[in-house]
């Protein structure tokens, strides 16, 4: 896959493909109509370690134009959105994994419609962008994403999802995805590309107001290009039931068969298979609600016990939303997990927070711990000005029988923006990312920028 890709290319795949996902394009709830955005931001800057390594390679400074292009039309049985962007670089930039020029474009095609019981979601994506400039607030639950290197990450899919029988006793749900990821210019091995297909279908059946039933199937198929030739197929189908205990407090129980059978080279071919399922409580209380969760996961890192009590509470000027636990990996110990969030109105800004914990597989099969922070605060300096500060993080570490490099990264930034006019905005700051990982010096990377961006919206 070459590292860039022409404009033209990129809106003839953007006509054509169907599967999710979108790109920073910014879109509007407002319906009626066709509407046409136009996104243009210029931005000047440095960085001493562009490239996050150890030792750094070097100072960059640079420039970097960006424009988007965005269509929206809503009805009130359909809505369609479409998108395009892309990047122009240029200026002194060292290492490699950067390049000058037209780069990192992105691309998007959307699609829903809704009927009287029925409803058809459409949507795609491709995208193209540099694999060190991860922010730890895009972590997708892969492990690859937590990787530092040169070079570029390529990912597009498709997907579509058929709702029938929607508030009818009966219906049924049908659904796919196609997903790859590709990566050109690195130097990891554990970098390596991959295709997924999934389909999924489910049939409820109401069988009073209080209770309902539900068969589900899900097939899965991963093919990676490692040094193992990964090939793998999986197949779950179970049934589940949900429905009231009393007025207040609702339950969902469900118990699935799993099968699953990997090809490799070396290993040759082998299958497993094994039992998952949860019971799940909800209890509403007057300000919100408490949930207790028991479950069972199988997949190719083992079987996982897991065990958690939530409570969700609005509040005032915010909310809070909060889960302890605990889970057991086969062939491990036993790990806490659990989840914290809170957002909060204050007198000229808005604090929002998270953190959690949990236990997962890994792209490479093996069960890991990833522990996830998020925090952001925008203070209101005055009706045009504000001063906005996030910060991230995300580590992983692995918790099971197979081996796993443990892997974090950190990233932090502070900027002030100013309203030019009602279309314009200057912002400049400060931003900082940090790789680390097992055995290897951690890198960190500062950087400076000022942008510059205005934002035109037509209606045709």
């Amino acid at each position: 896959m070459p590292k860039t890709l022409h404009i033209s290319t990129a809106v003839g795949l953007m006509a054509v493909s169907l599967g999710m996902g979108s790109v920073a394009i910014p879109q509007t709830a407002d319906t009626g109509g066709l509407q046409v955005t136009v996104d243009f931001g210029s931005r000047l800057r440095f960085d001493d370690n562009l490239n996050i390594t150890t030792p750094s390679l070097g100072s960059s400074t640079y420039m970097t134009h960006t424009l988007g292009i965005g269509v929206t039309s809503q009805t009130s049985t359909q809505s369609f959105s479409a998108g395009l962007s892309g990047v122009l670089r240029y200026g002194r930039i060292t290492g490699v994994g950067t390049p000058t020029g037209l780069g990192d474009p992105n691309a998007f095609v959307n699609y829903q419609r809704t009927g009287a019981h029925s409803a058809l979601s459409l949507n795609s994506y491709y995208r193209e962008s540099p694999v060190r400039s991860l922010n730890p607030e895009d972590f997708i639950n892969n492990n690859q994403d937590l990787i530092s290197d040169s070079g570029t990450r390529t990912a597009y899919g498709g997907g579509f999802e058929l709702a029938l029988g929607n508030d009818t006793p009966f219906g049924m749900l049908i659904g796919g995805k196609i997903e790859r990821r590709d990566y050109t210019g690195t130097t990891n091995p554990d970098l390596y590309a991959s295709n997924s297909a999934s389909a999924y279908t489910k049939a409820r059946l109401q069988f009073s107001p209080g209770l309902e039933g539900r068969l589900e199937a899900r097939h899965y198929d991963y093919q990676a290009r490692d040094v193992f030739a990964t090939d793998r197929q999986t197949l779950q189908f179970g049934f589940g039931l949900s429905g009231y205990v009393n007025p207040t407090t609702t339950f969902d129980a469900s118990l699935f068969q799993n099968r699953i059978r990997t090809t490799q080279i070396g290993p040759g071919t082998t299958k497993i298979s094994g039992v998952s399922g949860s019971l799940s409580l909800t209890q509403e209380r007057t300000n919100g609600n408490a949930t207790a969760t028991l479950s069972r996961n199988f997949d190719t890192s083992g079987a996982r016990y897991s065990l958690s009590l939530g409570r969700n509470m609005e509040l005032p000027r915010g909310g809070l939303s909060a889960s302890l636990g605990a889970t057991k990996v086969t062939g491990g110990k036993t790990y806490l997990i659990g989840a914290l969030k809170l957002s909060h109105e204050l007198a000229r800004g808005v604090l929002s927070s998270s953190l959690s914990r949990s236990v997962q597989t890994s792209s490479t099969d093996s069960a890991i711990e990833v522990t996830l922070a998020r925090l952001s605060y925008q203070h209101m300096i005055s009706e045009d000005s504000s001063l906005d500060v996030s910060f991230s993080y995300v580590n992983s570490n692995g918790v099971g029988v197979a081996p796993v490099t443990d892997r974090g990264r950190a990233y932090f930034r502070i900027a002030y923006n100013r309203d030019l006019t009602a279309d314009w905005m200057l912002s400049g700051g400060y931003e900082m990312q940090q790789s680390a990982t097992t055995g290897a010096a951690a890198a960190r990377s500062n950087a400076i920028f000022l942008s510059l961006d205005r934002s035109f919206r037509f209606f045709p």
